[in-house]
């Protein structure tokens, strides 16, 4: 019975798994696989990739390239926030929402109650989900508030919060209303943590089980650090090198002709590192964000030649491989 790339466990059903997440664009000649079971297959759309595709850069890249309708996640998650830089409401938490082109974004606000303390000009603010007994505790000697509301209705919901918590309101210096597109400046903040990071490992680890072509290789035990890693979020820890991380490295190989075809989509790339003990993916996704994948970092058989890269076009929304001399890998 066939067993899955991931746990490695037998399983009778194997659903089609992208190398390339379906949300960042669908290509013909895709490159998908039959080696993922249904556990981790559904595990990852619900628990990794519903993340990353929605709360990170890639997620707003998704939208300037139409392929969502929203520009930022609904959850209001810390991994991709944006907060005011205008006076009157600096620090108020915004979300990102299209503009009437449906192109563009703006800036919209969650209603939100800002607290100042004793000598400080600016105020943390707390949206209403944030609005709880463990964060009050910490703003212990607010002087006074500002209420960030739209209409009545939100801020009778914002005080009835506070009197449930027991928290007085302070002086109220003030309580502003706003329509959403009315803020114009703000600080945008995206978080790289282990969810965005296994996201990354997991389309590296995909396009090596299907690019090297063999059902058996993927599941030696050089790969279990990394498939621990993805699967489970195992191992990794701040004392260790990452598996993933930002770079500014480019793969494209500028002397290139071909180089125009490629300023738009995404790259991935496998190689040798520079030492030919480990394997290293080269990431590029939406032509903005560089990744570097340490799949394996010491090898334990013999070296054999092994080089591969595949474009993603968002343009033609096709997905070829890439010609060596196309590409610079380190």
């Amino acid at each position: 019975m066939p067993v899955c790339v991931y746990c490695r466990t037998e399983a009778r059903r194997f659903p089609s798994e992208h190398v390339i997440p379906v949300s960042f664009g669908r290509f013909r000649q895709n490159l998908t696989l039959r080696s993922v079971c249904g556990d981790c297959n559904h595990y990852f759309s619900k628990e990794l990739e519903v993340y990353f595709t929605r709360d990170s850069p890639e997620g707003l890249a998704r939208f300037n390239h139409g392929l969502r309708g929203s520009p930022a996640g609904k959850n209001r998650s810390n991994r991709f926030t944006a907060a005011s830089t205008e006076d009157a409401v600096y620090g108020a938490r915004l979300a990102l929402v299209p503009a009437a082109d449906r192109r563009n974004v703006k800036y919209d606000f969650f209603p939100q109650v800002g607290f100042f303390c004793e000598g400080s000009t600016q105020c943390r603010w707390l949206t209403e989900d944030e609005l709880t007994a463990e964060n009050l505790i910490e703003l212990s000697g607010f002087t006074h508030t500002k209420f960030l509301v739209r209409n009545a209705e939100e801020e009778q919901r914002l005080r009835e919060r506070l009197e449930y918590l027991g928290c007085g309101f302070g002086p109220i210096t003030e309580e502003l209303a706003a329509e959403p597109g009315q803020l114009k400046k703000a600080r945008v903040t995206t978080t790289f943590d282990s969810t965005v990071r296994r996201c990354i490992a997991k389309i590296a680890f995909n396009y090596f089980v299907w690019a090297i072509g063999a059902t058996e290789f993927p599941l030696r035990t050089d790969f279990d650090e990394i498939r621990r890693y993805i699967r489970w979020g195992v191992g990794n820890s701040e004392k260790e090198p990452p598996f993933v991380r930002q770079t500014n490295e480019t793969l494209v190989n500028p002397s290139q002709p071909r180089q125009s075809r490629l300023d738009n989509g995404h790259i991935v790339a496998i190689t040798w590192n520079q030492s030919l003990t480990g394997l290293v993916a080269h990431i590029t996704l939406f032509r903005k964000h560089n990744y570097k994948v340490l799949l394996c970092p010491k090898y334990s058989d013999v070296w054999f030649d092994f080089k591969r890269a595949h474009h993603f076009d968002l343009r033609t929304r096709e997905a070829h491989e890439l010609g060596c001399s196309s590409i610079t890998l380190a």
